[in-house]
């Protein structure tokens, strides 16, 4: 049963009340998520070009420092033998890395790890390919833990079944909710673990529970009590009582 945004955001201001903390144009600040989509793919380049220049001198020291060319190929071999048939694609795999490290600020070395994540989530060569500069591109711009932002891009994106050629605008949203909340990778991790099974089983997008969870977050709630709220929220309104629906 699909359950109207409106509907949503009305029991977030209840939750909200409960915390002194109000809920001024909730459905303004929903309507701006729209926008912020639009512009994070902005703020994703900003943010890496604006590191990179910050840590020229850094990266370039740790790209020299980071690996062998013998410990690039254990990587690539490790990301290669971690699905069944996915050795038959080891060189794909090696130049993705490779061009991983010359469009983003990261090393060839994390962008195999990287990888390593990805398959061992299941995900299959093809998928890896679209989903690795996305994520390394979110963990620059949040400067994140490129494991922690890909288990989150992943986790969701399989929690509401979106194709991995579609991972730019997942990464993009979590940018654009870190950008204008106080969300954080973090906060964004042990809140949508709680709710996003739960959110696309009641017709919920998944900017829809990202925009939801930020509001929360913006109130000060924690971010495992924003998930769990918002999953009690989704499922209260699933499963009205017979006063509700009275």
């Amino acid at each position: 049963m699909a359950i109207r945004v409106a509907s949503i955001f009305a029991e977030i201001g209840l939750v909200l009340n409960e915390f002194d903390r109000g809920m001024a144009s909730v459905r303004r600040s929903f309507n701006g998520l729209n926008t912020a989509v639009e512009e994070s793919g902005a703020v994703l380049r900003r943010a890496g070009f604006a590191l990179t220049a910050i840590s020229a001198g850094a990266a370039a020291v740790g790209k020299a420092a980071v690996g062998t060319f013998v410990e690039f190929e254990q990587s690539i071999a490790n990301v290669a033998s971690v699905r069944d048939g996915m050795q038959s694609d080891f060189a794909a795999l090696e130049k993705a890395a490779r061009q991983a490290a010359i469009t983003t600020i990261f090393t060839a070395n994390q962008a195999a790890d990287a990888m390593y994540v990805l398959g061992s989530a299941g995900l299959e060569a093809a998928e890896i390919f679209a989903a690795l500069e996305p994520i390394l591109a979110l963990a620059a711009a949040t400067q994140a833990e490129i494991a922690d932002t890909a288990r989150l891009v992943v986790s969701n994106m399989v929690a509401f079944q979106i194709p991995f050629r579609d991972t730019t605008r997942v990464a993009n949203t979590f940018a654009a909710a870190i950008s204008n909340s106080q969300a954080t990778l973090e906060r964004l991790i042990n809140s949508t673990k709680f709710v996003a099974p739960v959110a696309r089983a009641a017709g919920i997008s998944f900017e829809q529970m990202t925009a939801a969870l930020a509001k929360l977050l913006d109130a000060g709630i924690s971010a495992s009590t924003a998930g769990v709220y918002l999953r009690g929220i989704l499922l209260s309104l699933q499963n009205p009582t017979a006063k509700a629906r009275a």
